[in-house]
C-alpha cells in the first residue's frame, strides 16, 4: 500500500492556522464534545473487570462518527486502532483486520508513526491467530522499521520478542531465539522491566522446546521473582506454569502437577481468565494420567477441551486431544485413543506445527505396530523422522540442536525396533541393516556435523565486529570463572555465588547466539552440505577392513540391540532392555574405580562377567578379528569394554588380551575424520608433552623462588578451595601436585629419543605454553595433568594448568573446552593423562560430551583419555610403555595402548583393571 501524499493536506492545515479562514462551528464543537464523551466511555467500559467489550466497541463508533464530523483524523485514527483491538480480544480476527486496516490508513495520513507501529503490531496478532503467520512477519517489521526510526527502545523490544513468537509457531527455533536474545538485550537497555521478564520467560520457553528443559527451569526462576515484584499476576501464573511443563517433559509429574495447581489458583481469582485456564486445566489432565490416575486425567482433559475449542485456541485443543488419545491408548481402547490422535493431528496439519504432527503420527504408529500393521507403523514413523530432520537443520546452534535432537530421540529408537521386528518376521529382507543405519542415524549427529563444519574455515568472510564480540565473550567467561574461584578461597557468600553463576550463564547465552550468527552469516557455512550418516555397505567399504569388527549398540524402552558387522556380513541380536543393561554398567564402573583394594576385586570381576554375559554373549563365538571397533550407547559409555571378560576363557581374562579395542561417537564420525587425513600435511616435530604443572600456593618449588621474602600465605593466591565446584564434579577436592606426572614426561621424553620434542614442566605447564608455543607442529601432544568436568556447562569443563607464575602470582591455568575447539592442532594423537577425560555431560543421541570431541574438533583424529581418576603412579607406569610401543617398537597408538595394557595386566602388582583399564582411544586406529 502506497502511502497518500501529504503535501496538499499539510499545505491546507497551513492556510487554515495562517488565515483562520475557518472557524469551528456550533455543529463541530458540538461533535468535538460527544466524541470525546464517547471516547471516554469506551476507556471505562474496557477497563472494566471483566472488561465490557460490546459496550466499548459501541462508543468508540460514537466516538468515530463524532470525530469524523470534527475533522479530528488522529482520534477517529485511534478510536479505530481500539476497535480493532477489542474486535482481536473478541476473536473475530477479520473485523479486527477490516477496523485496523482503516486505522492504518489515518495514522499514515496524520503522521502518527507511534501509532501507526500499534496498529501494525494488533494487525499481526490478527492475521497470527488466522495463522497467516508471514503476512504477521511482514506486519512485525514494518513496526520494527518504525520504532527504530524512533528510537523507541522498549517498541522496539517489544517487537522482536513478537518476531521471534512467529518464528517459533514457524519451527524456525534458532531465528526465534535470536530475535528473544535480541529483545531481551534492547529491553534491559530500554530498562523495561515487564518487557525484561516477558523476553526471559519467552527463551526459557524456547530452550524447554529445544530440550533443554534444565536450562528452562533456570530461565523460568529467572522470571517468577521479577513477575511477583512487578505485581504482575498473569506472568506469575504462566510462569509457575512454564515451570510445571518443564518438569513434566523430565518425567517429574507431582512436581508439575504442584506448580500447575498454584497457577490454577491464581487464575481462578481472576476474571478474563479463560484462556490460561484451559491451558492448566490440559496440563494437569496430563500430568494425573503419567501419574496413572486415569479418571482424574480425563475429568480435566475433557474440561478443557470445550475451552479451547470456543476460544479457537487450536495450540492446546490440539495438545488436549492428543491427551485424550494418550489416556485411551493407556486404557486398552486403542480405535478411541486412534480417533483422538486423528483429531489432534488434523488439528495440528492446519496450524502448520510439524513437531506436534510428528509426536501425533509417532503416537498413531505405536497403536498400528500393536494392531500388527507393521508397513502402516513404517511408514508412519518415516513421515515422523522426515519432519524431525527437517525442524533440526533449521537449528543453528549445536547446543540447542543436541538438545532438540535428544528430546526426539524415542522416535529413532522406536523405528529402529519396529525394523527390527521386521526382520525378525520376514528375515533376509534388508531391515536389519535400515536398522542399524537408523542407529547411525540417532548416534553424535551433533558431533558428525561440527567435525565436518571444522574441516573449513567458517569464520571467513565473517563481519570481524561479530568474530572480536566472540573473542570478547570468551574472554569475559574466563574472567568470571577465575572470579568465582577467587571468591571461593575467601570470605564469601551463597548470593555472591549464585551472582557470578548467573553472569557466567548470561555469557555462555550470548556465546552461543554469538556463534549461531556467525554461522549465519558464512558463506562457507551456507555451503556446507550437511553429512549422510553411513550405510551398510559405506561402513562395510570405508570403515571396516579384514581384521576389523564393529560392534554397535542401541538401548530401548523395551528391547535393544546389538550388530556385529564385518566386512562381508552383518549380524543382530536382542539384548535386554536399557534400565537392566544400564544397571549393570554403573555396577561395573562403581566397582572398578575402588578394585584396586583387595576385597573390591572379586566383586568387580563378578560384575564384568554379569554385563559381558548380557551384551556380549549372544555374540560371543563371532568375536574373531583382532580389532574390535565399539559404538556404545547410553550407559555402556562409562564401560571399559577392555575389561570385560573373554566369556570361554576358565579364568578372568580381559578382552584386551586378545583383541584391539577402539571407541567411536559413531562409524560415521570415523569416517568424516579420514576424509581430511590425506590433505594433511605431516607435522614436522614429534611430540609436546605438559606435566607437573604448578597447583598450590604451598608447592616446594614456590618457596624456593621465594627464598625467604614472604611467605605463601602472605599472598592473595588461590588454594584448593578455589576449585572445589568443578573439581567435586570429578571426586578432585583439591588439585595436589602430580610428582609422577614429571617421572611420566621424563620417560616418555627418553622413549621419543629426545628429538623434536617440547617438554614443558612445572611452570611452563601453562596456558601461556598452549597458545605460544605451536601445538600445531607436534604429531603427539601430551597432557599429564589434572581435568576438569563440568556436567551442567560442558564449555566450562576443562585441563588444569599452572596455576602460579614464577613470581607466585595466581593465573588463569585452566584450558577450557571452548578454547580447546578453538586450537588449531595437526596432530596425529592427543593423550590426556588425566582424571575422567573421556567423560562429560550424557545428551541422549550424543553420548558424552566432553574434552575428546574438542581435541577431535581441534584436529585429532585419534584421542586417548581416561574414565576414571587413574593412581598416579599407575598412570606413569602405563604411558611409559605406551609410549615405548609407539617409538621403540614402531606400533600404531591402539596396538601400542592395548600392548601396554596387557602387560600391567600381566603384573601382580597392577593386574585390577583399576589401574590399565580407565584409559580408551577414540577416534582413527590406523
Amino acid at each position: 500500500m502506497k502511502r497518500p501524499h501529504l503535501a496538499g493536506w499539510m499545505i491546507a492545515s497551513l492556510l487554515v492556522l495562517t488565515f483562520a479562514t475557518h472557524a469551528f462551528t456550533q455543529e463541530t464543537s458540538q461533535a468535538l464534545t460527544a466524541a470525546k464523551a464517547a471516547f471516554a466511555e469506551a476507556e471505562r467500559a474496557r477497563s472494566q473487570r471483566p472488561p465490557k467489550r460490546e459496550e466499548a466497541i459501541q462508543k468508540y463508533e460514537e466516538a468515530v462518527a463524532f470525530y469524523r464530523t470534527a475533522g479530528e483524523r488522529a482520534m477517529e485514527a485511534t478510536a479505530l486502532t481500539n476497535i480493532g483491538v477489542l474486535y482481536n480480544q473478541l476473536a473475530d480476527r477479520l473485523k479486527a483486520l477490516e477496523y485496523l486496516n482503516q486505522a492504518l490508513s489515518l495514522h499514515k495520513l496524520v503522521g502518527n508513526q507511534r501509532e501507526e507501529a500499534r496498529t501494525l503490531t494488533y494487525m499481526a496478532y490478527a492475521s497470527t491467530a488466522l495463522l497467516e503467520r508471514q503476512q504477521a512477519l511482514e506486519y512485525f517489521n514494518q513496526s520494527l522499521r518504525i520504532s527504530q526510526a524512533l528510537g523507541d527502545g522498549a517498541l522496539e523490544a517489544a517487537t522482536l520478542v513478537d518476531i521471534s513468537g512467529i518464528y517459533g509457531a514457524l519451527g524456525e527455533s534458532q531465528k526465534s531465539l535470536d530475535y528473544m536474545n535480541l529483545g531481551l538485550m534492547k529491553s534491559r537497555a530500554a530498562g523495561n522491566r515487564s518487557l525484561e521478564v516477558r523476553a526471559i520467560t519467552n527463551i526459557g520457553s524456547l530452550h524447554r522446546q529445544l530440550g533443554d528443559d534444565s536450562r528452562a527451569l533456570e530461565y523460568y526462576n529467572e522470571a517468577l521473582p521479577i513477575y511477583q515484584a512487578l505485581g504482575e499476576w498473569y506472568g506469575e501464573a504462566l510462569t509457575l506454569t512454564n515451570i510445571g511443563w518443564s518438569y513434566s517433559h523430565s518425567k517429574e509429574w507431582q512436581k508439575a502437577l504442584d506448580h500447575y495447581h498454584l497457577a490454577l489458583a491464581i487464575f481462578k481469582g481472576k476474571d478474563d481468565r479463560r484462556w490460561t485456564e484451559g491451558m492448566v486445566l490440559t496440563s494437569i489432565g496430563i500430568a494425573h494420567h503419567a501419574l496413572g490416575n486415569t479418571s482424574e486425567a480425563l475429568a480435566y482433559l475433557n474440561e478443557a477441551l470445550p475451552i479451547h475449542k470456543s476460544l479457537g485456541n487450536q495450540g492446546w485443543e490440539g495438545h488436549t486431544l492428543t491427551g485424550l488419545g494418550r489416556v485411551y491408548d493407556s486404557l486398552r481402547q486403542p480405535e478411541k485413543a486412534l480417533d483422538y490422535f486423528q483429531q489432534g493431528l488434523k488439528v495440528y496439519r492446519t496450524m502448520v506445527n510439524h513437531g506436534a504432527q510428528a509426536n501425533n503420527l509417532l503416537a498413531i504408529a505405536r497403536i498400528e505396530r500393536k494392531r500388527g500393521n507393521l508397513s502402516e507403523a513404517q511408514q508412519l514413523a518415516e513421515t515422523a523422522l522426515d519432519i524431525i530432520e527437517s525442524l533440526r537443520a533449521r537449528v543453528v546452534s549445536q547446543e540447542s540442536r543436541a538438545a532438540f535432537f535428544a528430546s526426539k530421540r524415542e522416535l529413532y529408537e522406536f523405528y529402529v525396533d519396529l525394523l527390527m521386528q521386521l526382520d525378525q518376521k520376514t528375515p533376509a529382507t534388508g531391515r536389519d541393516a535400515e536398522a542399524l543405519r537408523a542407529s547411525e542415524r540417532a548416534h553424535a549427529r551433533g558431533l558428525l556435523e561440527t567435525l565436518t563444519e571444522s574441516r573449513v574455515d567458517i569464520r571467513q568472510g565473517v563481519d570481524s565486529h561479530l568474530l572480536e564480540r566472540e573473542r570478547a565473550l570468551q574472554r569475559q567467561i574466563n574472567d568470571e570463572e577465575l572470579r568465582r574461584t577467587r571468591l571461593q578461597s575467601g570470605k564469601h557468600t551463597q548470593e555472591d555465588l549464585q551472582a557470578i553463576e548467573k553472569r557466567v550463564n548470561r555469557l555462555l547465552e550470548d556465546y552461543n547466539t554469538v556463534q549461531s550468527e556467525i554461522r549465519l552469516r558464512s558463506p562457507r557455512y551456507a555451503a556446507l552440505t550437511q553429512p549422510v550418516p553411513l550405510t551398510l555397505k559405506e561402513i562395510q567399504q570405508q570403515v571396516l577392513d579384514d581384521k576389523t569388527m564393529l560392534l554397535e549398540y542401541a538401548l530401548g524402552e523395551e528391547k535393544s540391540y546389538l550388530w556385529v558387522v564385518t566386512q562381508s556380513e552383518l549380524k543382530s541380536f536382542v539384548l535386554p532392555k536399557r534400565s537392566v543393561v544400564e544397571a549393570a554398567a554403573r555396577r561395573v564402573y562403581d566397582l572398578l574405580i575402588v578394585s584396586n583394594r583387595t576385597q573390591a576385586r572379586r566383586p568387580a570381576e563378578l560384575a564384568l562377567a554379569e554385563l559381558g554375559r548380557m551384551i556380549l554373549g549372544p555374540a560371543a563365538a563371532l568375536l574373531n578379528k583382532e580389532r574390535l571397533v565399539i559404538v556404545a550407547d547410553g550407559g555402556l559409555e562409562y564401560v571399559p569394554f577392555t575389561a570385560l571378560p573373554v566369556l570361554s576363557a576358565p579364568a578372568y581374562e580381559p578382552l584386551i588380551a586378545r583383541h584391539e579395542i577402539i571407541s567411536l561417537p559413531s562409524a560415521s564420525v570415523l569416517n568424516v575424520l579420514r576424509r581430511e587425513m590425506p590433505n594433511r600435511q605431516r607435522a614436522p616435530e614429534a611430540l609436546a608433552v605438559l606435566a607437573d604443572a604448578v597447583f598450590q600456593s604451598n608447592d616446594a618449588r614456590l618457596a624456593q623462588r621465594r627464598g625467604n621474602a614472604h611467605s605463601p600465605a602472605d599472598s592473595p593466591v588461590l588454594t584448593q578451595r578455589d576449585l572445589i565446584r568443578s573439581a567435586g564434579e570429578v571426586g578432585v577436592l583439591n588439585f595436589e601436585r602430580l610428582p609422577f606426572s614429571r617421572r611420566e614426561a621424563d620417560a616418555i621424553v627418553a622413549k621419543a629419543g629426545g628429538v623434536r620434542i617440547l617438554k614443558a614442566l612445572d611452570f611452563t605447564a601453562s596456558r601461556e605454553t598452549v597458545f605460544k608455543s605451536k601445538l600445531d607442529q607436534y604429531r603427539i601432544v601430551h597432557f599429564a595433568t589434572h581435568g576438569l568436568l563440568n556436567s551442567q556447562r560442558p564449555a566450562l569443563s576443562g585441563i588444569v594448568l599452572s596455576l602460579y607464575d614464577e613470581q607466585g602470582r595466581p593465573i588463569d591455568g585452566f584450558l577450557r573446552a571452548h578454547e580447546i575447539y578453538n586450537l588449531k592442532l595437526n596432530a596425529d594423537l592427543v593423550v590426556l593423562s588425566a582424571c575422567r577425560t573421556a567423560l562429560g555431560r550424557q545428551i541422549r543421541g550424543e553420548g558424552l560430551v566432553g574434552l575428546t570431541r574438542g581435541f577431535m574438533y581441534a584436529g585429532a583424529p585419534s584421542v586417548v583419555a581416561s574414565l576414571w581418576d587413574v593412581r598416579d603412579e599407575a598412570t606413569s607406569e602405563l604411558m611409559s610403555r605406551f609410549y615405548e610401543g609407539m617409538f621403540k617398537d614402531g606400533k600404531r597408538p591402539a596396538a601400542a595402548l592395548r600392548a601396554a595394557q596387557t602387560s600391567l595386566w600381566k603384573e601382580k602388582r597392577w593386574s585390577a583393571p583399576y589401574y590399565w583399564a580407565g584409559f580408551v582411544l577414540q577416534g582413527e586406529w590406523r
